[in-house]
Formats: structure tokens, sequence, C-alpha cells
């Protein structure tokens, strides 16, 4: 079964500030790497950074596949700076709702890629901290829409997270 929903004014919005320029760089940094690999320990979350012109701050971010975008802390978003486009209404959890700003993060940097122009959306996910991850602090989540612009692969066994430049030639090599 799907489900539709009507696009909204703000959709619209959305796809005007991101527009064609969302995901328009995946930069390798300083090297001719194909791959990265972001490791992880215990039940901890993946340790990525988020890179800016001025600073580089690194960051503890979790996996979520069953969410679509990628997600910072509302509190971690004001620290930052990111610049707040629009806000609505969205359903969590089946059928919890709460407010939902988006942004975008100008680029953020995993391993040996960097990713320009990230739609984000912000909301308050380090109560997760005390919950989850037993008081780490966690800034933010990542979900499946990053992962559509790599070939992705999570090796639970190594506690590995795997992203492959999305080119024919990795392409081929997939069975």
């Amino acid at each position: 079964m799907f489900l539709f929903r009507r696009i909204t004014e703000e959709d619209e919005q959305f796809k005007f500030i991101t527009g064609n320029k969302a995901f328009d760089e995946l930069t390798p940094n300083g090297s001719l790497k194909n791959y990265i690999k972001v490791l992880r320990s215990g039940r901890e979350p993946f340790l990525l950074f988020y890179r800016s012109i001025f600073t580089t701050i690194f960051i503890c971010i979790f996996i979520d596949t069953g969410a679509a975008e990628t997600v910072l802390d509302k509190r971690f978003a004001e620290e930052l700076g990111v610049e707040i486009f629009f806000s609505r209404k969205g359903t969590f959890a089946g059928t919890k709702k709460a407010s939902v700003q988006f942004g975008k993060l100008n680029s953020i940097t995993l391993g040996e890629f960097t990713i320009k122009n990230l739609p984000i959306a912000i909301l308050p996910v380090r109560h997760f901290s005390e919950l989850v991850f037993d008081g780490t602090k966690v800034d933010g989540i990542i979900g499946t829409i990053l992962f559509y612009h790599f070939i992705t692969t999570m090796d639970y066994v190594e506690g590995e997270l795997i992203l492959r430049r999305k080119n024919k030639n990795n392409l081929s090599k997939i069975d």
C-alpha cells in the first residue's frame, strides 16, 4: 500500500531552496579513494563531523533507517547558526506529531567525502542520548536519503558503515 500526501507550499519552498544544488557535490578530500569506512564501537553512534569554512566541529550522529532526512538536534543547529527556511507539523512513530524545521548545511564531511548543500530537518534529538546511548551526547541522525547518493553497506558484523561512490565502475561490481 502506498500513502500519498498533498504537495504543500512548504514542499515547493524546500525544493526551491535546495533545488538542483542539493547534494550537488560529493568531493573526495585529498585522495582518490572510492569508498570510506565509518567505524563505530558497541552501541555508540557513528562519529562524523561537520565542517564549515571557519571551523571543524566533530559531532555524534546515529543512523536511523526508518528516517528519510538527515536530522540535527535543535540546540545544536542553533549553535551552528543553521538557517531555517520553514517549519511544519510532522508525524513520527506512527501517530505522534511534532513541529519540524527545515534548513540546509553548507557541507558535511564523512571520512573522505564532502557533501555540499545537505538538506536537513531540525528536531530535539539529544533526548536519545540518555535513553539509547548511555549518555553519549547525540547531535543528529542520518536518514536514508543521504545513502541514496552512495552505494551503502552496513556491515553489522564488523560494525562498519561503508560508503562507495555511486559510479559505473562500482555499480558494475554489485551482484
